[in-house]
């Protein structure tokens, strides 16, 4: 089996699908690619905080938690909405 190359139906960048690709393919009973080798690879679940540089892996596609962690280390406040304070709780005794 000579190599073919073959058009991403994603980004449209051609990529070669190599005879050793192909025979495994046929023995899984697979059919030939239809995307290159990036476009096939799962989003990257690992990220970088923004803030203070840590990587972190993502949990339900966000950040928040850690995010509003490390802005309280850091004495910037929090990424959630305020809450009543202490006193205001106290005072309606």
């Amino acid at each position: 089996m000579p190599a073919i190359t073959i058009t991403c139906d994603r980004c449209g960048a051609d990529f070669t699908w190599t005879a050793k690709e192909q025979r495994f393919y046929v023995r899984r009973g697979f059919v030939s690619p239809k995307r290159c080798p990036p476009c096939r690879r799962p989003p990257n679940p690992v990220r970088t905080c923004e803030v203070c540089r840590v990587m972190f892996r993502l949990e339900d596609g966000a950040p928040p938690e850690h995010l509003s962690r490390c802005l309280r280390h850091r004495g910037e406040g929090s990424t959630s909405p305020p809450g009543p304070s202490s006193t205001e709780t106290s005072d309606r005794s």
